[in-house]
Formats: C-alpha cells, sequence, structure tokens
C-alpha cells in the first residue's frame, strides 16, 4: 500500500553557481539555423562555397591556379587546389556548426564555421569528392529524418594518378534558379584580383568584367551602383539587412 508521507524539497545554495546555455533538440535548432539565418540562400552559397575554395588554394600555396567553377546545368560544382579534407577534419571541422580552421590566420576569409554549410539553406543534400594524401573519398552531406545535418562516407579508395588533391563540392540546382545561381557566381567572384587571387575558371557562363573606372598600384574606383564595400575581393552590399 502507498504510505502517506510529508514532501520535503531541499535546496542548497547555489548563488554564485554558474550556469552554460545549452542548446536542446539539435535538428529543430539546425532546422532554423538553416532557413532564417541566410535572406538570400543562393548568393550565400555562391559567396562561401566559392570563397572557401579561394581559401584552400590560399592555404596549399596554389593561389596562381585558378577555382574551377561550373555553372549550372544540373548542379553548381566548385574545385579547388587545395591539400584536400582529411576525413579527421571532415568529422571535427566541416561538420560542425559553429568549428573553424581559419580562426588563426588573416590568410583566409570567413572563421564562424558556416559557410560551408550554406547548401543546406537551399537542398536537402550535397556531395563532397575530396583527395587528400592519395586517398579518394566522397562523402553525401543531407539532412536527416530528424532535421539533422548528417554526412555519409559514400566511396573511399585509393586516388588515382590523374586526380590530384583539392576538394569539389557539388550542389543539385533546381532548373528555375540556374540564371541566377550563373549571376551570383560570376558577381562574387569577378573582384577576387583585388585581393590579388587568380580569377576563377567559369565553365558554363561568359566571366563579367569588373565594372573599373580607374586603378593605380594600391587603390581601385569602380563604376557606382548602390553603396557597397569589397571586403577581401567579396562585394557586399552596405544597405543589406
Amino acid at each position: 500500500m502507498k504510505l502517506d508521507s510529508e514532501e520535503r524539497v531541499i535546496e542548497s545554495n547555489i548563488v554564485g553557481k554558474n550556469i552554460d546555455f545549452r542548446i536542446a533538440n539539435t535538428g529543430h535548432m539546425q532546422d532554423i539555423l538553416r532557413k532564417s539565418m541566410y535572406s538570400d540562400p543562393i548568393g550565400s552559397i555562391c559567396r562561401e562555397i566559392s570563397d572557401n575554395a579561394r581559401d584552400a588554394n590560399r592555404e596549399a600555396g596554389n593561389k596562381h591556379i585558378p577555382v574551377e567553377i561550373w555553372v549550372p546545368g544540373t548542379d553548381l560544382i566548385i574545385k579547388d587546389d587545395g591539400l584536400g579534407i582529411s576525413p579527421a577534419r571532415m568529422e571535427e571541422i566541416f561538420s560542425v556548426y559553429g568549428e573553424s580552421s581559419k580562426r588563426d590566420t588573416n590568410e583566409q576569409g570567413g572563421g564562424f564555421g558556416l559557410g560551408a554549410k550554406t547548401p543546406f539553406a537551399y537542398t536537402d543534400s550535397f556531395g563532397i569528392e575530396t583527395v587528400h594524401k592519395g586517398q579518394y573519398y566522397l562523402y553525401l552531406a543531407y539532412i536527416n529524418e530528424d532535421k539533422c545535418s548528417q554526412l555519409k562516407v559514400v566511396e573511399q579508395r585509393s586516388a588515382e594518378t590523374s586526380e590530384k588533391s583539392g576538394t569539389k563540392i557539388i550542389i543539385p540546382v533546381k532548373p528555375r534558379d540556374r540564371n541566377e545561381f550563373s549571376r551570383k557566381i560570376i558577381e562574387y567572384t569577378k573582384y577576387w584580383f583585388i585581393a590579388g587571387d587568380t580569377p576563377p575558371k567559369l565553365l558554363g557562363a561568359i566571366p563579367e568584367s569588373p565594372d573599373v573606372i580607374l586603378r593605380g598600384d594600391n587603390w581601385i574606383i569602380l563604376k557606382p551602383s548602390g553603396p557597397r564595400i569589397l571586403c577581401n575581393g567579396i562585394p557586399n552590399s552596405l544597405d543589406e539587412n
């Protein structure tokens, strides 16, 4: 039988205790990040993924080699000639929101640990091919049924002689968005030369000449097209939210 008992609540003194904020329901929070962080998902993808590829070339000492960008057909493909991504880096940095390998250098853009995840603002899955130290890896990044982002290792093998170190990001594009992807890729890469980088090699699109009025050794004047500022060779509108 159930005995009567007096419930006693004893609270210890918690003054001075530090309580960490935490994130509950990871899938729900990741969903909010994916859908709410970027007002222009297509532009953000084009800016962040192409800039990551440029940084990979910088890290490998390959600033003179152009990033290759296949402007959509069915996919937007961005390929660098960097060092490739090791399995440990994929697991500990690439797949973790907020982790970045760029916080200890001014030679690379970013540092917030979010740019590599921008494709999820547009699509539920995208591919990553990478060659690192003679090994080829193919990953599928996707959103699972719990709304969590996951990486699946699809293939691992010894790289063929023709496969150089580097990484290729493959993002599926809806037919109605192909022109917008092309336009934004051109917009966000055409000023790279200002930061001393080789312009990308665009495959499937005609590069657009930067709207330069006048330039000198350490300065450049652009044709006015709304308030904006160039940071690391990437245009940012001053009136964007």
